[in-house]
């Protein structure tokens, strides 16, 4: 029996991830992305989601303050930075780069066993 969702993608849609989206994960040593309000929906975020966990990517969220993260999705996050929209580049850069350091994204840094 045929998924009455697979009727409704357009394959300019499934084109894109898997030709685009999917290759640049693929070759991304972790996946970073904005976690929206929850009670929002966004799409894009949660094929890109899907996609880093299937390839089995490290993934870090980016939580602005006052941003209730799902409990499902904190238990499967590596990491979490939280943000204000106060922050200076250089906060920014400061809670960014511990992260960078544990995935072995900075130079001379190896990375860690994440299993």
């Amino acid at each position: 029996m045929r998924d009455p969702i697979d009727e409704l993608l357009d394959e300019a849609f499934i084109a894109a991830v898997l030709d685009d989206l999917v290759p640049k994960i693929s070759e991304s040593i972790m996946t970073m992305s904005l976690v929206p309000d929850s009670k929002d929906i966004d799409v894009k975020f949660c094929v890109e989601l899907g996609v880093s966990i299937m390839l089995d990517k490290p993934i870090v969220a980016l939580v602005g303050k006052g941003i209730e993260v799902p409990p499902k999705l904190a238990k499967i996050l590596d990491a979490q930075i939280e943000y204000l929209d106060s922050d200076t580049p250089q906060d920014l850069q400061a809670k960014f780069m511990p992260i960078l350091a544990e995935f072995g994204v900075l130079p001379n840094q190896p990375k860690e066993n994440h299993e």
